[in-house]
Order: C-alpha cells, then structure tokens, then sequence
C-alpha cells in the first residue's frame, strides 16, 4: 500500500523505477495478510493505476507486464488484453512469449476459449511450441466449461506429438470441474493425482462452493 502511494505522488516524478513497479505487481500475485479478497482486487487496481500514472523516466519493461498479468490473474479481475498489447507497444515494450502464453492462461481461467484459442493460433503462425503449461491452461478453460473431452483430446495430441506431460494436467482437471461444478469429475482426476494436498482440496471445495 505505502509502495503504490509513494509511487503516485506527483513529487515522485522520475524517482520510480521499472524494478520498483514490477515488484508491486509481484506482492499481488499472493494474499495480503488481514485484507479480504475484495480489498486484494482493489488494492491490485489502485496499484495498477498507480504505474500508470507515474511520471518516470524509464520506459516499464515486459517483465512488469507480465507480472500485471499474473497479479490480475491471481486476483480474479478482468484484463482488456488488446488494450494492454497495444499499451505494450507504445511503451517501447512489445509482448513476448511470456506476455501472450500469461493472457492465454488468464483467459482460459475465466473461460474466454474462443479468444485463448486465437492466442494459440498466434503462437503457432510465431511458431512457438505448444509446451506442457500452455495446454494445461487450456485443460482448465475446457473443464470449466465442463468440456472434458475437449480436455482429454489435448492429452491424447501430446502423446501423439511424444511432449511429455506430468501429473499437473490432471490437477487442472480438478481445477476446472470443480470450477463447472462437476462433482464426479472432479473426484475422478482427485483419484489421478500422485498426491493430494490439502491446498488442492481447499481449492477445489472453495471453486465448487460457489456453484451452490
């Protein structure tokens, strides 16, 4: 908090630092002790709109991009992707593999499959490989909206591409049924998981919580 308001003080003019910024987006990638989930959202806006409004002399890098991503993700609040890459490019600061596999994430975790697909689309014409981390993130977006199969047919054109993929694929599973509600699915890839911990469990009870 004391970071994002020194950060916006108009006397503060070329005192901040890209380094500094980023690093106000990495402490809302986590919970913040004694404020509650709708006081995190909107502290990580009110430190979003700081950078932005800061007068410094140093153009903002991808790497903070990238953690604005990551942080609005942690915190469940929406992201105007064209908005942010064209704000990327003006600031001298073009997206880069990161940049796009994070909005992919982030839209899939809030089932926007239509527009992640054409992230991935995007990727491919770069000629970026499709990685393990990029399909489990599309694994989360189908099993949230409670397309399963869509799910499994990523796994079977893994094997079939000989990508390895571990056990995480299956944790998104449980992820994104519990997310849909889905209470046998999600017990269903409970079972495939190697270990069970506790945080996935409580992970799972809360997304499913909110389906009642």
């Amino acid at each position: 908090q004391r970071m994002a308001f020194m950060i916006s003080l108009e006397g503060n003019y070329g005192r901040t630092t890209p380094d500094e910024a980023t690093a106000l987006m990495r402490a809302c990638q986590r919970d913040i002790v004694d404020l509650f989930p709708s006081e995190q959202k909107i502290l990580t806006e009110i430190a979003w709109d700081s950078v932005k409004s800061a007068q410094m002399t140093v153009p903002l890098t991808a790497s903070f991009f990238n953690n604005m991503i990551l942080a609005y993700t942690f915190q469940d609040l929406p992201i105007d992707d064209n908005a942010l890459i064209y704000k990327m490019k003006k600031a001298g600061s073009p997206p880069n593999q990161g940049t796009y596999a994070y909005l992919l994430h982030h839209l899939c975790k809030n089932g926007e499959m239509e527009k992640a697909l054409e992230y991935l689309e995007e990727r491919s014409e770069k000629n970026l490989p499709v990685t393990e981390n990029i399909v489990k993130s599309l694994i989360l977006g189908h099993a949230g909206l409670g397309q399963i199969s869509e799910g499994e047919k990523l796994l079977k054109l893994m094997n079939d591409k000989n990508i390895h993929w571990g056990k995480g694929c299956y944790i998104e599973f449980v992820h994104g049924c519990a997310k849909f509600g889905d209470v046998d699915g999600t017990e269903f890839f409970l079972k495939r998981c190697d270990y069970i911990t506790d945080q996935l469990l409580l992970t799972a009870v809360q997304a499913m919580h909110k389906n009642y």
